[in-house]
């Protein structure tokens, strides 16, 4: 095998890890997109070419992050349970994601997190915004239910809004950030 190929798997546990991960392929990312725009000697459509890539891929790492972050609070629900020997467990629930790992936490431990303070104002919004790239795509139309999702994140700074959804590099290290804030909340842990 040569280093090209050579790769290192996350176990399961460790998922918040990959966050770090993905921080560092759209940091190297950006570098290539833009040496490929600085040698297109301003041609319109390679350049759009290239930014159209650029989102592929930095929407792409969006909704990685947010299915990392849904990960690590799943797994740490499952440790959890183990280590202090809970009879429930995440998979009782019906609910799925985030949501499901709040709720496992208040039955289970008895510990309650303040949705509606952030971390998690802001981490909901970014889970509607996941889902509807995933559901619907990069484009916007003037339904109500994208107005909403349009609104509750227009005031921020995690994502553009143009003709279609977008990301650059700041943006998406301040929805890792936002992400891990999220995490240390809910593990009880405090971030650097």
């Amino acid at each position: 095998m040569n280093q090209e190929e050579f790769t290192i798997g996350v176990p399961r546990f460790l998922s918040v890890i990959e966050l770090a991960y993905l921080s560092e392929s759209i940091t190297m990312a950006e570098k290539i997109f833009n040496k490929k725009i600085a040698s297109t000697d301003g041609d319109v459509d390679k350049i759009g070419n290239i930014n159209a890539a650029r989102q592929s891929l930095y929407g792409s790492t969006f909704v990685s992050a947010i299915a990392c972050f849904e990960q690590a609070l799943d797994e740490y629900c499952i440790m959890l349970a183990k280590k202090e020997g809970s009879p429930w467990r995440p998979s009782d629930l019906k609910d799925r994601g985030i949501k499901r790992s709040i709720k496992f936490l208040k039955k289970a431990f008895g510990r309650a997190l303040s949705e509606s303070q952030e971390p998690w104002i802001t981490i909901f919004a970014l889970i509607g915004l996941r889902n509807h790239i995933v559901h619907f795509g990069s484009t916007l139309t003037d339904s109500s239910e994208h107005l909403k999702l349009y609104k509750s994140l227009s005031n921020e700074d995690y994502v553009t809004f143009k003709d279609v959804i977008c990301f650059n590099v700041t943006q998406l290290e301040k929805v890792f950030r936002i992400i891990m804030n999220g995490f240390h909340n809910f593990t009880g842990t405090r971030g650097s």
